[in-house]
């Protein structure tokens, strides 16, 4: 079978429930993507931004829209002590039931359904103006096909009095589906968002576009959870726009899945501004995480700050794949970027490529990348005084993390990840004989 016939025979079972609307300029720009997609080939190896992650094995399968059976309570999903806006999504369908939002004194909270309809003009004016649907196959697909997802809208000045918790959960075989979410803080204004993604059995792929735009002087964090069933493909993309003077805080904490692709896009088209991307990846058996990162100053005078670690074991794969620009106008550029990875077994693979594009003259710029395994003498100092090899392995799994949670505000929500990488750790290793 050609190249071709694979991919109209994988679009085909996205097409068989159309999606479309019928306010304002959306339905143009998913035409838009449509005529991007025929255009477009899904990427090889042969492409540099994807040379160590195959997705040949996603458009083998056949994926289409499925309803999912809604868990009768939501408590094992939700995090305890965050207290959050919650919207909770099962197999890209909103479920009311679940859900529960307060409305925050100008700042709106709506599933991407309800705001096409209320705040069109919103919409029309952000949605599509900071993703690539027209250069990037899968978020032209994402535009094209998307149902469902999440849009916060803070106008100037205002502030949300909770964060905003949006609950995705996959379960069964076959299933696609592709959230979409828009956030916008105008100027002055601040917004707090953690995008939590769970998964049961089957087979699944996922394909996921944030679009984030931040006024002058805003406040944006966006942590995403990725604690996706053992068979899940999920290809998530985060773009961001940042004006002059705002912050941008993100955070992507992975577990699960089969195949994880993550990328951010960060264009700082402002002076002041600060950027701090953070994550943590936790890998065992034959799972492939993928983190392709790029930040894009400018304009001079800012800052940022990124650092990915991650721990792997059995045969699973990482990548770290980190592209700094600094372009000829923007000097006094501090930028600073890092990937430490440590391997719990010989057969587990990092491929590391952190990178800075430099054509300014008056900048602090830093990268590196190290991998290895263990310290043996602080494990040994450890277990000296009782521990179990799982317990001292936890404690320096945690330790090694703990900076990635250095930017996520919430206590509550930097325990549930701290506790998550704990749990993720003692899986992996769990088989060692010489933890009994």
């Amino acid at each position: 079978m050609s190249t071709i016939d694979k991919k109209d025979k994988f679009l085909a079972g996205l097409m068989k429930s159309p999606a479309a609307d019928t306010v304002g300029n959306q339905q143009q720009l998913r035409e838009e993507a449509y005529r991007a997609i025929h255009n477009l080939q899904f990427p090889t190896l042969k492409d540099e931004r994807w040379k160590y992650t195959r997705v040949a094995g996603i458009l083998k399968k056949d994926f289409e829209h499925k309803p999912g059976t809604a868990p009768a309570s939501i408590e094992e999903y939700q995090i305890k002590g965050y207290e959050a806006d919650c919207l909770v999504f099962v197999n890209g369908a909103y479920s009311v039931e679940l859900s529960e939002t307060e409305k925050s004194s100008g700042v709106q909270v709506l599933t991407l359904a309800q705001a096409k309809v209320e705040h069109y003009d919103v919409i029309d004016k952000w949605m599509g103006s900071v993703a690539d649907h027209k250069g990037n196959i899968f978020t032209a697909m994402n535009t094209a096909f998307h149902k469902s997802g999440v849009m916060v809208y803070a106008p100037k000045g205002s502030k949300v009095n909770r964060p905003v918790h949006i609950i995705d959960i996959t379960t069964g075989e076959g299933v696609t589906h592709a959230p979409r979410n828009l956030f916008v803080a105008e100027d002055d204004a601040q917004i707090r968002v953690t995008h939590s993604f769970y998964g049961g059995a089957g087979e699944n792929f996922i394909n996921g576009v944030s679009e984030i735009y931040l006024g002058k002087h805003a406040n944006v964090e966006y942590q995403l959870i990725q604690e996706n069933g053992g068979e899940s493909n999920h290809i998530q993309s985060t773009d961001v726009y940042q004006s002059t003077g705002s912050v941008f805080t993100s955070g992507a904490f992975t577990t699960g899945g089969k195949l994880i692709r993550n990328e951010i896009n960060v264009s700082v088209n402002g002076e002041h501004c600060e950027t701090r991307l953070n994550g943590a990846f936790l890998t065992g058996d034959r799972q492939h995480v993928d983190n392709h990162t790029v930040i894009d100053h400018i304009k001079p005078a800012c800052n940022s700050h990124e650092n990915y670690k991650g721990i792997m074991a059995g045969k699973s794969t990482g990548v770290f794949n980190g592209k700094v620009f600094v372009r000829k106008d923007a000097q006094q550029i501090n930028a600073f970027q890092s990937n430490q990875n440590i391997l719990l077994d010989d057969s587990a693979v990092i491929n590391s490529k952190p990178e800075l594009e430099i054509y300014a003259d008056d900048v602090k710029c830093s990268h590196g990348s190290t991998t290895g395994q263990l310290d043996e003498e602080a494990l040994f100092y450890l277990r000296a005084r009782g521990l179990t090899k799982a317990d001292a392995i936890n404690i320096l799994v945690n330790a090694f993390t703990a900076e990635t949670l250095e930017y996520v505000s919430n206590d509550a929500l930097a325990d549930y990840i701290s506790n998550l990488v704990e749990r993720r750790s003692e899986e992996l290793n769990n088989n060692d004989s010489e933890n009994k």
